[in-house]
């Protein structure tokens, strides 16, 4: 399993704007082979989180690391460039991608 974490920062004004396209976005990235399930979460402190943002984190969870290949081969391009075309310069975002757990109680 990997985890797939992509953090996004939005001004306050567009956070409702934003929601309903993160999670339509969100459904669409589960409809790929390999990505399992997902959550969305508020960022309640992130030392990037500009003034007058809100974030939030997505979770993908992945079988392996070749749907991640597989995702950033095919679908990455178009997914990020809808976004960047919806929210331009407002949308800040880092990614990070994690193995599966090394510890889990």
């Amino acid at each position: 399993m990997m985890i797939y974490e992509v953090n996004c920062m939005i001004p306050q004004s567009r956070q409702d704007e934003f929601l309903v396209w993160l999670e339509l976005h969100v459904k669409q990235l589960l409809k790929i082979g390999g990505f399992e399930d997902a959550t969305i979460s508020r960022l309640q402190e992130d030392d990037r989180l500009p003034e007058a943002h809100v974030g939030f984190c997505v979770q993908y969870f992945l079988e392996d690391q070749s749907v991640f290949d597989r995702y950033i081969a095919d679908y990455a391009p178009a997914m990020r460039e809808d976004g960047a075309n919806r929210f331009g310069d407002d949308l800040k975002i880092y990614r990070r991608l994690m193995s599966r757990p090394v510890f889990s109680s």
